[in-house]
Order: structure tokens, then sequence, then C-alpha cells
């Protein structure tokens, strides 16, 4: 396995999800529930993802490939989802257990806590990549 890979080990697992959008002056709050999945693929080298979870009454499915760039020194991120979006982002990991995620339009700091068995994200949006609005505040649990 890369090694600069292997400071995500920590992500490997199955987990519960819960969290919420958060209410903006154009919307209420969102439940989010269900789970995300990460496991090693290709000798260790990527890390698959995969989201399957409600977003109040909506089911969302998302499938991602998380490499390492040696290049720009980041993770890099492919993302496409049930409604047949696709994203790529970047995120660095500064510190154990640790990830902050970025593009030009959402960011996010993840940090597992409890030996690993506990995470939490704040995610951000931003029209403009300068001024940031809190947009989800995620739970995840650790089941397998």
């Amino acid at each position: 396995m890369s090694n600069a890979i292997n400071d995500l080990s920590f992500l490997i697992g199955k987990w519960q999800t819960s969290g919420n959008v958060l209410t903006t002056a154009d919307s209420p709050a969102i439940t989010i529930n269900g789970t995300d999945s990460y496991a090693w693929v290709s000798g260790g080298q990527f890390i698959l993802h995969t989201v399957d979870v409600l977003m109040g009454d909506n089911q969302v499915e998302l499938v991602e490939v998380i490499g390492y760039d040696k290049e720009s020194n980041k993770f890099i991120m492919y993302a496409f989802d049930s409604e047949g979006q696709h994203n790529t982002m970047f995120a660095t990991s500064d510190a154990p257990n640790e990830l902050s995620i970025t593009d030009e339009n959402m960011r996010s700091f993840l940090n597992a806590k409890n030996d690993g068995k506990t995470m939490t994200a704040l995610w951000e949006r931003s029209d403009d990549s300068i001024n940031w609005l809190p947009w989800m505040d995620m739970h995840f649990t650790k089941i397998s």
C-alpha cells in the first residue's frame, strides 16, 4: 500500500451516518440517516467510499474513489451520485485521524474520535470561495 493512503486507514469500515443539512433562509433543516462504507481496493492503492442515506425523504447513493496525487501532495476524491452528478475534491490529512476536504464551493473537516469508533464532520458551502456558511453537521459511528 502507498504510505500516504495509509493515513486514511481510520476510515476503513462501515459507519452509521446521521446528521442534518442545516437551516438556511431559503430552506428548513433536513435530517440525514444511513450508512457510509470505506474499503481498500486495487491492492490497497485506493479507497472505495459508498454512501447510502436518506436526506429527508430522498434516497441518495454515492460512489467515491479516493487516491493520492503525488504531484499536489493531496488526496484526490472522485465522486459520482445517484442523480448522475460528479465532483472532484481534494483532501489533506495533517494529523492522525483527521481529514480536511475542499473544492471550490464546499469544504469539510472530518475528525475520528474514541479510538476510531466515531467521527464528526462539519461541511461548509460558499458561492465565492471566500465567504463560507455552515451546510451539514454529520456524525458517524463505526458498526463494522
